[in-house]
């Protein structure tokens, strides 16, 4: 494999690290930012076929990139539930606020 190419496949595991962190921040926006660079690397990356001799290398990398989606995957999961969580108990807080006012009436 050219040294180039094996840099960017390091540098894409990084990305994907990068993203797993940003994700257990809750940074979402950063994320979204660092997958698209990670997107772009790839698309660089993978614009000429790879050879049989590259072919377990690439693998590896194809297998850990897809973990650590998985683990972003999962963190993106329960931060969805959380503010559903939140979204569910602030509509219940502005009904009873509602509820109260009209009786006040």
């Amino acid at each position: 494999m050219d040294a180039e190419r094996s840099q960017q496949l390091r540098d894409i595991i990084q990305l994907s690290r990068d993203m797993l962190a940003s994700a257990a921040d809750n940074d979402w926006v950063r994320v979204a930012e660092l997958e698209v660079q990670r997107r772009r690397l790839v698309l660089a990356c993978f614009d000429q076929p790879t050879g049989d001799a590259d072919a377990v290398e690439v693998a590896a990398v194809i297998r850990e990139v897809l973990r650590l989606n998985q683990e972003i995957g999962a963190l993106g999961e329960r931060c969805k539930e959380a503010l559903g969580d939140q979204l569910r108990t602030h509509g219940i807080g502005r009904t009873a606020r509602q509820a109260y006012q009209d009786c006040a009436r």
